[in-house]
């Protein structure tokens, strides 16, 4: 299992000594003729390589934009407890919330920075993703994304 996914089950077939229908292929970047001679569509073969990463390039941005979603909860969470938390007070008067001491300002302040840098460049990651998928080929939207 992946990394904090357990419910994503990868797995992988072994086909041994096995020979798959010329009408079973799927030859979206490439084709085998008669001969059993490689026939790519895309000569480049960086190109091609590409081509074939790009549709994996869709899971990657809602990985990512989904490990921003908890990322995001749990400083919400942090924050507000440390806004509600009190504690240490002058004498006689309400204590303070730990939010006020300047070390909890220091190790929550950056974090909250560092979710919008992160939150503003996913998504616009997602919209430069979501109109080059629909307008662009295939090897420009790798390019993009990279």
């Amino acid at each position: 299992p992946k990394n904090g996914l357990n419910c994503i089950d990868n797995g992988f077939l072994i086909f041994k000594n096995y020979r798959i229908p010329a009408e079973n292929l799927l030859n979206k970047l490439a084709t085998i003729d008669e001969k059993g001679n490689f026939m790519p569509k895309i000569k480049n073969p960086d190109k091609r390589f590409a081509l074939s990463l790009g549709a994996l390039s869709g899971g990657r941005q809602l990985l990512s934009l989904g490990t921003l979603a908890t990322f995001r909860n749990a400083l919400v969470i942090g924050v507000r407890f440390s806004a509600a938390r009190r504690q240490f007070g002058p004498p006689n008067e309400q204590e303070t919330a730990i939010l006020e001491y300047p070390i909890v300002q220091q190790r929550l302040i950056p974090f909250v920075a560092s979710l919008f840098t992160h939150w503003f460049g996913t998504n616009s990651m997602n919209n430069i993703w979501s109109v080059s998928y629909t307008h662009l080929t295939l090897p420009t939207i790798y390019s993009v994304q990279i």
